[in-house]
């Protein structure tokens, strides 16, 4: 508001400022601006290798083996079992590697938008249970997590946003439909369960379902392209001291091998309304500079630079800097 009210103010008198204070009220509110701004991202992009384009180990993405992405923890018993993996470009569909989903028609995107590697999970690898019926989070099998990129794990008590990119899709050589989504969390680690699990301290959040329905013969799947996810939290001032842990549980139905992807993960501060207010007020007040300085320059405005004459029109006169 104090953006706002320093607008009404100007143009109450506007007849009484000079080119030098117009200029120093411009370069003041920029200034306002810029450190509203820089404030605002001063924690952005708290995740490291959010892309999954790092890797180490000596496994190549898309190939059986260990997770292996670079700063990233997987925990469960098919962490290692080959049904958790980075899936380099063309190697997540039949024929680019062993644990892969039908392509479908058109084919599924060899990269996601984010472009690069991205990550798969098999939600249900090993679990046995009714068709259709959930197997994770009720019955974990494994979770993606890592601690936040601040000194100690720490953020400050406020809201946070996460976006994270999203497919789904059904493993090759099994048929029927399957229902995939990720269970995010943002608190204490995660390792099993974050519903169930009392050790857990936080919030969870859901993703959006993915309904893959099967290929029109009955016996092969289609896929669910790439989605735009954003999902919120808030981290209490009870938190202040605990190190956060940003996890993905992946969730799907058994017996129906469901793939779930994962891909752009990224986590910031969410703009306080006090902050948007401070920084449109900033951005009011340039404008509100911009359009004092094109009325100095406009016929028929009488102030200190300008000197009327008979015709009404405005001449400049010298600048008393």
């Amino acid at each position: 508001m104090s953006g706002i009210r320093s607008a009404l103010a100007g143009a109450m008198i506007v007849g009484l400022w000079s080119r030098k204070t117009l200029k120093l009220m411009a370069v003041t509110g920029l200034f306002a601006a810029a450190l509203t701004f820089t404030s605002t991202m001063a924690q952005a992009g708290l995740i490291l290798n959010g892309g999954f384009e790092s890797t180490t180990g000596g496994t190549a993405p898309g190939q059986w083996g260990t997770f292996y992405a670079t700063n990233w923890t997987c925990a469960g018993p098919n962490c290692a079992a080959g049904a958790v993996g980075v899936f380099a470009p063309g190697t997540a569909v039949s024929g680019g590697g062993p644990f892969t989903i039908y392509p479908g028609s058109p084919p599924f995107p060899s990269t996601s938008p984010a472009g690069g590697n991205f990550l798969g999970v098999d939600a249900c690898y090993n679990v046995q249970g009714g068709t259709g019926a959930p197997c994770s989070p009720s019955a974990i099998t494994s979770v993606v997590y890592q601690e936040v990129d601040t000194p100690g794990g720490l953020l400050a008590p406020g809201n946070y946003v996460v976006t994270f990119l999203q497919a789904g899709g059904q493993w090759v050589g099994y048929s029927g439909a399957t229902t995939t989504q990720w269970e995010v969390g943002l608190g204490s680690t995660c390792l099993f369960s974050c519903t169930n699990s009392a050790s857990f301290v936080g919030e969870i959040d859901y993703s959006q379902s993915m309904v893959n329905a099967p290929g029109g013969n009955g016996t092969t799947g289609t896929y669910v392209g790439w989605e735009q996810q954003t999902v919120s939290f808030t981290v209490p001032s009870s938190a202040a001291t605990t190190p956060q842990y940003l996890s993905f549980v992946p969730i799907g139905n058994v017996n129906i091998p469901p793939v779930v992807f994962l891909d752009g993960v990224d986590l910031e501060t969410a703009p306080e309304p006090s902050t948007s207010w401070t920084l449109g007020g900033g951005l009011l007040g340039l404008s509100a500079v911009g359009l004092l300085l094109r009325a100095r320059r406009s016929p028929g405005v009488v102030g200190p630079d300008t000197v009327p004459n008979p015709q009404g029109r405005g001449s400049a006169a010298p600048d008393r800097e």
